[in-house]
């Protein structure tokens, strides 16, 4: 099943009754905000605890717009999340949520209207090629594969991944040919089954982004 979800890509609309709950939370400064969210992650394990960050300064103009979208953001990313909350506990009443193998991820970094506030801790908005725009989280859960509780990874991977580990979860073999005449590409990507695991991975053989302020 693949659901693909509006949140939190533009158009940025959610239930007002959210988005206030967490227009609240963006009243604080925004460097506040911006510092206790990076904390959370050292917390976390999500980043290096003693890695070096660079405070942005969030001028008077672009406050209200940045806590507008922020908490919009937020707003759709919580209703997703009760959705999938649905979702899995539709699997787990009929006895399939231990053998589904789930993988949330979603686009890569977040626009520049934003990105200072909810690209934290990294640097760049979509379009450019800093961290804060090519990376991309990605969450996995499968316990009958074996998949590596709270594990988590540096490994580079991309969505061309996706699509050869589903085959080998589903045990389908890649054709050479569609419909038996028409030759088929071989398909990029790599399964991902063994970084799941705990195993590590080589870097992919190519990885394709785009730098719009590239001259």
């Amino acid at each position: 099943v693949y659901i693909a979800s509006q949140s939190p890509h533009e158009p940025l609309r959610a239930p007002k009754v959210l988005v206030d709950k967490y227009r609240e939370i963006y009243e604080r400064p925004l460097e506040a905000l911006w510092q206790d969210r990076v904390s959370r992650m050292r917390r976390m394990g999500l980043f290096p605890p003693k890695a070096p960050v660079l405070i942005p300064q969030f001028t008077d103009k672009e406050v209200e717009s940045i806590r507008s979208v922020a908490a919009t953001r937020a707003a759709m990313i919580e209703a997703t999340d009760t959705e999938l909350g649905k979702l899995l506990q539709l699997l787990e009443e009929n006895g399939k949520l231990d053998s589904t193998l789930i993988i949330v991820t979603s686009d890569n970094g977040a626009s520049t209207t934003s990105s200072k506030l909810t690209n934290a801790p990294f640097q760049g908005a979509k379009g450019v090629l800093g961290e804060g725009a090519t990376l991309s989280p990605l969450v996995a859960r499968w316990p009958r594969g074996k998949i590596k509780v709270h594990g988590m990874t540096d490994d580079m991977t991309t969505y061309l991944d996706l699509m050869p580990t589903f085959l080998q979860v589903a045990g389908v073999v890649y054709p050479a040919r569609w419909h038996g005449d028409t030759p088929l590409r071989p398909l990029g990507g790599r399964n991902l089954l063994p970084l799941f695991q705990g195993e590590s991975l080589s870097p992919p053989d190519f990885c394709s982004t785009t730098d719009t302020t590239a001259n």
